[in-house]
């Protein structure tokens, strides 16, 4: 009897596509002022939300944090590619 075996999944696409994309194309200052608009909403909160709104602004800060390192690990590998293209020639 011949045991089923599971294909194994497929990685080639992004998990998390929106995302993804908002990285690739927004630049620091764009995601800056993302973030500082909906800080703003959660402060404002009030209440039993007041709480929670806390929490989610403690992770905004350390997802700002690494999407800051993000756009510098960019910015870096685009600045090498483009050096590199133009040690080719």
């Amino acid at each position: 009897m011949a045991g089923k075996t599971k294909a194994a999944p497929d990685d080639t696409g992004p998990a998390y596509p929106h995302l993804e994309r908002f990285i690739e194309q927004a630049n620091p200052d764009s995601a800056a002022t993302l973030f500082a608009q909906t800080k703003e909403q959660l402060e404002a909160l009030s209440g039993a939300k007041a709480a929670g709104a806390k929490k989610v602004l403690t992770a905004m800060s350390k997802v700002e944090g690494l999407l800051g390192e993000l756009y510098e690990v960019r910015i870096r590998l685009e600045g090498e590619a483009r050096k590199s293209k133009n040690t080719r020639r």
